[in-house]
């Protein structure tokens, strides 16, 4: 973990002002082209270029984390998930500082300022790495268990293989079990583009109603889902899905983004009406 890096985006986040100052130019240039320059008008795009360029940064980060968190041979302990996080979050607290002196500037001349505040987006995007970085953890984890089961095997006396099971080996039992399993091929036919949009839709919903750090993990499950849907990756979708919890259902009901529900409901296999 200590060997930890990630030099392209550490060349990202040199260059991080310089690309913050080019988007704010040409946000201007916009304004004044469409004759709104110095309106509330143009200050709110100048601050939505400000909150649009750290999720940006933010995910620029993630993904080459990822990329060699995938890439190299990572052995997966507690201590782990909390260091990759504590790293996620160094490497995004300047651009942080800058934004949010930025606004307190802002606020300090006077200007009426949007609805959505910086400390909401810094917020909603850390809680959303690092869900997926508990999650990553979490699957790295699980298949170091699986590595050493299977290799445990070599050893064994007796060997057996079994889908599900409610007992196992000579002269074992099992009673009044049930099971219920769920993959990709049942959830049928889904349209990833409407599921993504409405999965994005029940984030921000589920955001604003959050009240309890478990909801937070929750949000960040259906993030996940989210972005894997935009991949058009289903076995991904449904392994974030299945974790989400009726909290999760019960929102995208309420709201109305029937396919999120159904797919969250499919997932978990909730016998739900």
């Amino acid at each position: 973990n200590s060997h930890f890096s990630i030099p392209v985006a550490e060349e990202r986040l040199d260059c991080e002002s310089r690309q913050l100052d080019r988007k704010i130019t040409k946000a201007a240039e916009c304004a004044v082209q469409a004759g709104v320059s110095g309106s509330g008008f143009a200050l709110f795009r100048k601050i939505a270029v400000y909150f649009d360029h750290y999720k940006e940064l933010a995910g620029a980060v993630w993904a080459e984390m990822l990329r060699v968190f995938d890439e190299t041979d990572i052995r997966s302990d507690p201590d782990l998930p909390g260091s990759l996080k504590q790293k996620f979050d160094n490497y995004m607290s300047i651009p942080a500082q800058r934004t949010r002196s930025s606004m307190v500037a802002v606020s300090l001349m006077g200007h009426a300022m949007p609805k959505e505040t910086f400390d909401s987006v810094f917020e909603e995007t850390r809680t959303k790495y690092h869900a997926e970085i508990e999650l990553r953890c979490r699957r790295a984890a699980g298949k170091n268990q699986a590595m050493q089961i299977s290799i445990g095997e070599l050893n064994m006396g007796d060997n057996y293989t079994a889908s599900q099971v409610g007992a196992l080996g000579p002269q074992a039992h099992a009673h009044n079990m049930s099971f219920h399993q769920v993959s990709a091929h049942q959830l049928g036919q889904i349209d990833m583009r409407t599921l993504a949009v409405e999965l994005a839709a029940l984030r921000h919903e589920m955001g604003q109603a959050a009240t309890e750090p478990e909801q937070a993990i929750t949000i960040g499950q259906i993030a996940a889902a989210e972005i894997a849907a935009k991949r058009g990756d289903l076995s991904s979708v449904v392994c974030q899905l299945k974790s989400a919890g009726k909290w999760a259902f019960d929102v995208a009901t309420k709201i109305g983004v029937n396919v999120a529900s159904e797919a969250i409901k499919k997932s978990m296999g909730l016998p739900i009406p």
